[in-house]
């Protein structure tokens, strides 16, 4: 079998590394399990054995043998675990905090960790900014960012003497010079080496920088380190990697990337400030907002100038906005245990997605069920118009509305062309279906159990989040005001 221990085994010792039986077996489990995943976690885009091992494995122990590797070790932007997994495996003295934000590969990390055996490794499921707090002596990272980013994004938690280890390509020289204009004064050139993977073309280049004792300052970079027990990270410029982040996570695809929102209004945030302060990460304001209050002691307070802070606030509050953790929404299944009004939405716009959440929080739905494509609730857009209610019924993801087929209960979809929803019979367990802003329902959903709104003759059709309310309303009408 190819992807035998043996075989792992070989390609290691044409490279000039020999492994143990017990490291050999932790290689096996560790490939196997990646290959497994992949296509749901999308952990790699390697495929062949040979990549795998040449390319991740290999290639992530070979900075243990160039240089000595500091411990504690923070991997940053590990992804699937690399170089960390592979360097703990072959370095079992060794702690290493493994740093990934993406939920799924957390979850395999998670899972590696313990089948491996890997007292000294544990996870930062967060993205590392100059706010880090866990110490460690060290960085490695083989991510595309350059040097300059990686050093600055660095200096502020690192300690004099702490070294930095970044893993790159042949042309990497050329990152030098850019590094030292923008972080000379906090890092100096401890090694450079130029070496390869033998009997393979890859090169490769290890650069490694050791922090000086110059205290970090906002000077150069826009931040400053967290000071005192409140925790102030003072950011200043649009060129601060924080500030970029914040900024891309009011756009659906940064949202998703980091998997956390940007929350505004008193309302919502003082309701999740009583009932969901674990999942607060961070408070973002000015010196006219003020911090954070004191049960959220530990949230770093992000002190922002008030044309920085302008750009965050795009619903104009002028008050203090949070960073929320998203959770994962729990997969819909259809089943009849799902008792009550369950509602499957695929709208667009993430207004209507908020507007239509607040809705059937107050009309008594039991869950809603977002299909495939619809906006992300936790869109600054959807938050605003859900408020409170986003955290009042259940939410839950599901497939596309093409794909979607519910057969353990009565499915009522709605459509300008149905009967009137004042003569249809709606049971108290029931599910309801809307359309797409504009397209509507797929055809196949038109041949039964179709309600519709009655209006005036000549009336253009309601919008899509109205019509589901006023649907919801007629269903609460009859099940819950009698």
């Amino acid at each position: 079998m190819k992807e035998s221990k043996q075989a792992i085994g070989d390609l290691f010792s044409r490279s000039g590394i020999e492994l143990s039986d017990f490291q050999l077996d932790r290689f096996r489990i560790l490939y196997r399990k990646l290959v497994e995943k992949n296509p749901e976690a999308d952990l790699t885009r390697l495929v062949t054995f040979e990549d795998i091992v040449v390319k991740h494995f290999i290639d992530s122990v070979m900075p243990g043998r160039l240089v000595d590797l500091p411990s504690p070790l923070l991997d940053i932007g590990t992804g699937a675990g690399f170089p960390a997994l592979p360097l703990a495996i072959m370095n079992p003295g060794l702690s290493m905090v493994l740093a990934e934000p993406r939920k799924k590969r957390v979850a395999f990390i998670l899972e590696m960790i313990d089948l491996l055996s890997l007292t000294g490794a544990e996870v930062y499921p967060h993205k590392v900014m100059p706010d880090f707090p866990i110490s460690v002596s060290g960085v490695i990272t083989r991510a595309l960012e350059s040097a300059e980013e990686t050093l600055a994004r660095c200096a502020p938690f690192l300690a004099a003497g702490a070294r930095v280890i970044l893993m790159k390509g042949p042309a990497a020289g050329r990152e030098l010079d850019p590094a030292a204009e923008r972080a000379g004064g906090f890092f100096r050139l401890d090694r450079d080496i130029p070496y390869g993977i033998p009997h393979t073309p890859y090169e490769r280049r290890l650069l490694v920088f050791e922090r000086t004792d110059r205290e970090w300052t906002s000077e150069r970079s826009g931040t400053a380190e967290p000071r005192g027990g409140a925790g102030v990270v003072d950011i200043v410029s649009a060129a601060n990697v924080r500030f970029r982040e914040f900024r891309g996570l009011l756009s659906g695809r940064g949202l998703k990337k980091e998997g956390t929102a940007v929350v505004s209004g008193a309302k919502v945030i003082d309701e999740i400030v009583r009932e969901r302060p674990a999942d607060i990460v961070g408070w973002i304001g000015t010196h006219k907002t003020g911090g954070p209050p004191d049960t959220l002691a530990g949230v770093p307070w992000y002190r922002l100038s008030g044309e920085l802070f302008s750009e965050l606030d795009v619903h104009g509050t002028g008050g203090a906005l949070i960073l929320l953790a998203v959770p994962e929404l729990p997969a819909w299944e259809d089943s009849e245990k799902n008792e009550g009004l369950t509602l499957f939405i695929p709208f667009q716009d993430p207004a209507n997605v908020g507007a239509v959440i607040r809705s059937a929080a107050a009309l008594g739905a039991r869950r809603v069920v977002l299909l495939s494509g619809a906006a992300n609730p936790y869109h600054h857009k959807a938050v605003r118009a859900a408020g409170a209610g986003l955290f009042r019924v259940p939410l839950m993801r599901g497939p596309s509305i093409e794909a979607l087929a519910v057969k353990a209960i009565p499915l009522f979809t709605l459509s300008a062309d149905g009967e009137s929803i004042a003569k249809a019979v709606l049971p108290r367990t029931m599910g309801l279906l809307a359309g797409v802003e504009g397209p509507g329902v797929p055809e196949r959903f038109k041949q039964k159990r179709l309600i519709g709104i009655p209006m005036e003759k000549g009336s253009e059709s309601l919008n899509a989040a109205v019509s589901a309310a006023v649907a919801m309303y007629e269903w609460y009408r009859r099940h819950h005001t009698k």
